[in-house]
């Protein structure tokens, strides 16, 4: 098994969403920020539109998705760039500024 990183790309508005190809196949990532909470959450469609993740709340440096049930056999990963103590309040909109988005997952060779 070989472990692959992908880097997802991140941009400056509070709501985005891309297609990716992910471990072979196509997804759709959205990206919101909700201002009442304060914070990012993610969903993820399948090609199709079909939707598997609704909702999940962004959790930094922290595999997410490990604990549910998707055909993603690895995990996002929000990796802070330099010192994560320069994330302010007011800048919160700046994920792309602030971390680099990872897609882990292990690959037979």
């Amino acid at each position: 098994m070989t472990k692959r990183v992908v880097k997802l790309p991140l941009f400056p508005d509070p709501s985005y969403a891309y297609e990716v190809s992910l471990e072979g196949r196509s997804y759709k990532i959205e990206l919101h920020y909700i201002e009442r909470n304060q914070s990012w959450v993610m969903n993820i469609y399948e090609s199709d539109g079909r939707l598997l993740l609704a909702g999940k709340r962004v959790v930094f440096k922290y595999p997410m998705i490990i604990h549910h049930i998707l055909p993603l056999t690895g995990y996002f990963y929000f990796d802070p760039i330099g010192v994560m103590e320069n994330y302010t309040v007011r800048e919160r909109l700046r994920l792309d500024k602030y971390f680099n988005l990872y897609y882990v997952y292990e690959e037979e060779e």
